[in-house]
């Protein structure tokens, strides 16, 4: 999971056209990180959060 981030990391820093973007990108990466944890108090925590559920409201 870890090397699955970093690799996203890159690809945000390399191909996103604003640093808002970025950050979007990267906060949806550590919910998917989360998501794939077995902790659910996590993955609670994490898709409680308002900017998360912001981005998610996009889609």
């Amino acid at each position: 999971m870890k090397i699955f981030f970093t690799f996203l990391c890159t690809l945000s820093l390399c191909f996103c056209d604003s640093p808002q973007q970025a950050f979007e990108l990267l906060l949806f990466a550590f919910f998917l990180v989360a998501l794939f944890e077995k902790n659910k108090r996590d993955i609670e925590s994490v898709y409680r959060t308002p900017k998360i559920m912001n981005i998610l409201a996009r889609f």
